[in-house]
């Protein structure tokens, strides 16, 4: 590395660059979850088995961490 270092506007412009990424990921990956969403909230509900065998067929939380 030099002991110069990068000015001013090269930071801004990497920090730019690196946002503009950091942003279209997180965009593109919402888009994706959006369009499986069903597909991705049966594999999480999949360890709680089936709730066919409740009362009202649905799970009932009391607190947020039960």
């Amino acid at each position: 590395m030099s002991e110069e270092g990068q000015s001013l506007s090269s930071h801004l412009n990497e920090l730019r660059r690196r946002l503009t990424w950091s942003a279209a990921v997180v965009f593109s990956l919402t888009v994706v979850a959006f369009i499986f969403h069903q597909q991705i909230l049966q594999i999480l509900m999949g360890p709680a088995g089936d709730f066919t065998d409740l009362p009202h067929s649905k799970p009932i939380y009391t607190e947020l961490t039960e």
